[in-house]
Formats: C-alpha cells, structure tokens, sequence
C-alpha cells in the first residue's frame, strides 16, 4: 500500500531519507492565479513561482535517487520559468527532454489553441533508468512496411543493385518527446466520473511515465497528487509509492481509489 500524507509536501519530503527515491511525478500548479474549486492555483507571475517551488525542487534534489528522474508536468505558459528553476538546481546538462502530451480536444473559431501541457524530465546523473515505449503504428508506417521478407512485414531499401529490409516492430513505434496518443478525460469519461477531480490526469498518460522511468519494485512519489492518477498507476505497476497533497479533498479522493481499487 502507498504511504498518503494530507500535508504541506514540505513536512512530507523532510522526513525522507537523502537519495531514496527513484522517481518523482508532479503536476505543478500552473500560476493561474485561479480557484479551481478543488484547489487555489498560485499567482501568475515568476516571482510567486520561484518562492514556492525554489525550496521545494531542492528537498527534490536531495530525496532524489542518483539514478534517478523527475517530471515536472506545467503549462506552456508557464513552462519557461520552470525550465529556469530546474537547470539551476537539477543542471543543465541533467535536462532530458521537454516532452509534449497533445492531449487534443476542440479547437477555437478565433485563435490557435493551446492544447497541450509540458512535462519537463530531469535525471540527476548520466546514469538514469529509461525502458523504451512504443505506440501503435501509424497507418502510413504501416504502408511503409507492405514489403513481405521471411514471413515478416518490412520496410524496403535499395542500395546499389541490393534490396535490404528493416522488419516491422510487433510491439509498435518507438515513442519520442510528441505524446499524441494519449488524449485527455472528457466530462462523460468512465474515468472522470468514477472519480470528479478538476484537473485529473488519464491513467495511460501516468502508465507511461511510471513504466518509463522506473522499474517495479522501485519507490516513487508525487507530492501534488491531486486526483492520485500517479499513485493508482505505480501500485498497480508494483512500484512503492508516496503522495502527498495539502488539500483534504485530494487525499480523501486517493485514498478512496487505492481502497476501493478505482481506476
């Protein structure tokens, strides 16, 4: 069972051990400044940003195994700022990647939508857990790969007078940093219904991070959890969890799901 606090994640990661943690998952407060109803989202402005995630990504720091990774899911407005908290305590040179989950959804008639949220992933060291990913093949791989060589579906190249062939990977696509496969809980949603939290996360989009990042058996943690889509994920992938969320609603929601085992 994973350890739930109803706290300031502050007093959480305090009583954590230095490097014993092999993931960390958080989906930031974003700098609207808005109340959400499940929650009071933060002033938009760097200043409030740096004040309250300063001490924070630095208690990360420590926690964080030497192997290990981060994820520090935000917004592109506010991503930028991040980036800036993160090269200076986590490194530069720690920056893996700015992953974009186009999560999609309906377009507006009078601008270009915003219609994606930025996940920014950090290791401590160059030395990091990564366990490929793949997605389904697109119909126009698919094509690419019509060719039929040794009982298998290839890709066909020529080279001077010679054909080579590339098989076609059974278990899809490698993924790279463009998440478009993974799309965001509707308000009809069995997900979202079974559960009503204003900014839950979808399961699959939590499955890839944690089966991304970490290896079963390994302890992980969010210390926004909101919703607890992270900590439902890594129980049922067999990780060790810690969630943390100051908000009462938060836990209560969590710990309902990993209880009554509601995904």
């Amino acid at each position: 069972m994973p350890l739930l606090y109803n706290e300031d994640n502050l007093k959480t990661m305090k009583r954590l051990d230095d490097e014993s943690i092999n993931l960390i998952y958080i989906d930031c407060l974003y700098g609207t400044g808005r109340n959400f109803g499940d929650y009071q989202d933060i002033k938009t402005s760097q200043s409030s940003i740096n004040e309250h995630y300063e001490i924070r990504f630095k208690e990360m720091y420590r926690i964080l195994n030497t192997t290990g990774t981060i994820c520090v899911q935000t917004s592109v407005k506010t991503s930028h700022w991040f980036r800036i908290l993160l090269d200076e305590i986590f490194g530069y040179n720690n920056f893996k990647n700015e992953i974009i989950w186009n999560y999609g959804g309906q377009s507006k008639k009078t601008e270009i939508s915003n219609k994606y949220d930025v996940i920014l992933r950090y290791t401590k060291s160059n030395k990091y857990t990564y366990n490929t990913q793949y997605k389904p093949h697109t119909e126009r791989s698919k094509k690419e790969y019509r060719h039929l060589y040794e009982g298998n579906m290839c890709a066909r190249t020529k080279r001077g007078n010679k054909y080579y062939y590339s098989p076609l990977n059974p278990l899809g696509t490698n993924i790279t940093d463009v998440w478009d496969d993974i799309y965001y809980l509707t308000p009809s949603s069995k997900e979202r219904n079974s559960v009503n939290y204003q900014s839950q996360k979808p399961i699959k989009l939590m499955d890839r991070i944690v089966n991304s990042f970490s290896n079963e058996g390994d302890m992980v943690a969010d210390f926004y959890m909101g919703s607890g889509s992270f900590i439902v994920s890594a129980t049922q992938l067999n990780r060790k969890a810690i969630g943390c969320d100051i908000g009462e609603k938060a836990f209560n929601i969590t710990k309902e799901r990993i209880d009554k085992e509601i995904i």
